[in-house]
């Protein structure tokens, strides 16, 4: 090989490592992000993340989310580290998740879990592990698994929870986190508590 030959070689093999990690990230943010939209109809998207770190260990440090539904509750989605699920496809692992809902009444909602998945085409988040759900309400529940909608305020748990609140201690089979409609009285929408299932309460006056 001529020496122009191997200078341009060089320069080829040098470029391929600057494009080849950049054109991975392009393919992982169109996995990533579930809409490229700002409208509140887009649903939950990435804001930021270490997104080099995917280039080199399958994987994303600090990944966020942030997004607002149509029928205008916030939703803010934080973790530690996500990574591509075996199974392919647009979903990932997560660990150490952290969720912020505010419903438009200005009622908070925070559910932190060890665990999770985020499947961005279902549009759905499974929690598990050490979950707990508190609410500006005062009412804190625990859980150990959780189905979280990322498109609408839809929370659902499963197996057994327990909760402590104003009234006191409560533990049930189920529990339904949704929002409330407006109604004749043309209040302004927030989420409800539904607890199902065998519904125990020891009232604390």
């Amino acid at each position: 090989m001529t020496p122009r030959r191997e200078n341009l070689y060089s320069r080829f093999v040098a470029a391929a490592k600057i494009a080849l990690p950049l054109m991975a990230l392009a393919i992982l943010s169109s996995l990533f992000l579930f809409s490229k939209s700002r409208d509140p109809a887009a649903g939950v998207q990435l804001l930021d993340s270490d997104l080099m770190d995917y280039a080199q260990k399958e994987r994303i440090t600090a990944p966020r989310f942030a997004g607002l539904t149509p029928s205008g509750v916030a939703i803010q989605i934080a973790a530690r580290e996500a990574s591509p699920r075996p199974t392919g496809g647009p979903s990932f692992d997560a660990f150490d998740l952290l969720a912020r809902i505010e419903a438009p009444d200005g009622g908070v909602i925070n559910v932190t879990a060890a665990t999770g998945s985020i499947d961005s085409l279902a549009m759905m988040s499974e929690l598990s592990g050490g979950i707990v759900l508190d609410t500006s309400y005062g009412f804190v529940a625990e859980t150990h698994g959780m189905t979280f909608a990322l498109d609408r305020l839809d929370i659902r748990s499963q197996g057994r929870i327990t909760a402590r609140g104003p009234l006191g201690q409560l533990e049930a089979g189920e529990m339904h986190v949704y929002l409330r409609d407006t109604g004749d009285d043309d209040t302004t929408a927030g989420y409800v508590l539904d607890f199902k299932r065998g519904v125990k309460l020891v009232y604390k006056p």
